[in-house]
């Protein structure tokens, strides 16, 4: 189980990505409920790959807007929308204790895309509970150990 404290209202959680048999890259991931996938830059997956790689192997690709920083409201498709690729990872460890398997991560070459979000993709495979009044989030792998959590809280 995942236990993570905010301050500002955001929930990070650091996770391990395994393309192959090795980790190929550690980083931090904002936990977005309202985002239908997880997502990240391209470059930080630890593992040198090219756009054009994507493109000639026909990889599953998502285009997404919304997750830009922009000042101008004008919103339009095709300037705020960005591309990512799928890219099936081997292993993802969340925290110290949950792992899944055979998952995938969404990536981007836009410059634009300024973070790495955990959504609706990786979150439905979890269980998970918010405490707004005390600023708590829990997340494991199965419902027993949230029971288990919640059973030690009454006492």
């Amino acid at each position: 189980m995942l236990y993570t404290v905010s301050d500002d209202g955001i929930f990070t959680v650091n996770c391990e990505l395994y393309i192959l048999e090795k980790r190929n890259a550690a980083m931090q991931f904002i936990i977005d409920t309202g985002a239908s996938i997880t997502c990240c830059r391209a470059k930080e997956l630890g593992v040198n790959l090219e756009e054009e790689d994507f493109i000639e192997n026909k990889a599953s690709v998502r285009y997404l807007n919304g997750v830009l920083k922009e000042g101008n409201k004008e919103y339009s498709r095709d300037r705020y929308s960005i591309k990512f690729y799928e890219v099936e990872m081997n292993k993802l460890k969340i925290g110290t204790s949950i792992v899944l398997e055979n998952v995938s991560v969404w990536i981007t070459f836009d410059k634009r895309f300024y973070t790495c979000l955990m959504g609706q993709d990786i979150l439905d495979k979890l269980y998970y509970m918010h405490w707004s009044n005390t600023k708590k989030l829990l997340i494991a792998d199965n419902a027993n150990n949230l029971r288990e959590y919640m059973d030690c809280m009454g006492d």
